[in-house]
């Protein structure tokens, strides 16, 4: 063949012609993918709104991610497919790579797995009062690998999921109701059923106090200086600090109008004179 000038500029024109449509087209398999991958997720978390789980708000986002993300890498192998590039060849590659980032980043995707048990088994939900990963306060996000507590004197902790998940989790707010206790001191002279009908009619009083479970009083021990009551009432979780507090003024004063001590710790010293 005699290549002239001519020839392999014609030779070139057309490769970059061909190189430009299959970009193009590739663009174009990119977008439409982009736009369906938006329409799946919403479709997604429409679907979910009428499930069971439409109060989970991080699940919902997850599933709906997932579903933009899988569309999206679908997209990308027939575009790139379509640029010629060999997927399988490139598949394998990214798996030899994924093997040795992976080993690199082995917390990391540890805090990632435990992100997903997170949102799927659900122990705690966005602003319940939680203890996990040794620290207490206000669940404010759940991330991919991070999960943010905000403390009572409003201080941002920030725990890895594998921390959180791999360890005890208490949850204050899983139910609408807990059981509160106090404890009460009073003096050995005191008459104990005088101050266990007092502090049953504090109780009694409170409004916001339940009936069922009724609230318990008794002698939980004989202490050094008191004898020591246990109070249990049960109470609305929304209210649980405020009747805490006001339940210890409410008793204290009642005891002081029923003329029952509560007393102060104090040691009784017996001297013994020497040669005596």
């Amino acid at each position: 063949m005699d290549f002239t000038a001519s020839t392999v500029f014609d030779f070139l024109k057309l490769r970059l012609i061909d190189a430009a449509g299959k970009i193009v087209f590739a663009l174009i398999i990119l977008l439409v993918g982009y736009v369906l991958s938006r329409v799946a997720g919403r479709l997604v978390g429409r679907a979910l709104d009428r499930t069971k789980i439409r109060d989970n708000k991080i699940l919902i986002k997850f599933l709906m991610d997932a579903a933009r993300g899988v569309i999206m890498i679908f997209t990308l192998i027939i575009a790139l497919g379509k640029l010629g590039i060999d997927v399988g060849a490139l598949i394998a590659g990214v798996g030899v790579a994924g093997f040795v980032i992976g080993f690199a980043f082995r917390d990391s995707l540890s805090n990632f797995a435990s992100g997903l048990l997170l949102v799927f088994y659900q122990p705690f939900r966005i602003d319940n009062f939680v203890e996990a990963g040794g620290t207490m306060g206000i669940v404010k996000e759940i991330n991919i690998l991070t999960t943010v507590l905000r403390t009572p004197d409003n201080k941002e902790i920030i725990i890895p999921n594998s921390k959180v998940w791999g360890d005890t989790i208490t949850n204050f707010a899983a139910y609408e109701t807990r059981r509160m206790e106090l404890r009460v001191g009073i003096s050995y002279d005191a008459d104990i059923p005088t101050a266990l009908k007092t502090i049953r009619d504090v109780m009694k009083r409170d409004e916001r106090i339940l009936e069922d479970p009724a609230p318990f009083v008794g002698v939980s021990e004989y202490g050094d200086s008191s004898i020591n009551l246990v109070v249990r009432p049960w109470v609305p979780l929304a209210q649980y600090w405020d009747i805490y507090f006001d339940l210890h003024v409410a008793i204290k004063k009642a005891l002081d109008e029923a003329g029952i001590e509560i007393p102060f710790p104090q040691r009784v010293v017996h001297m013994k004179q020497a040669g005596g």
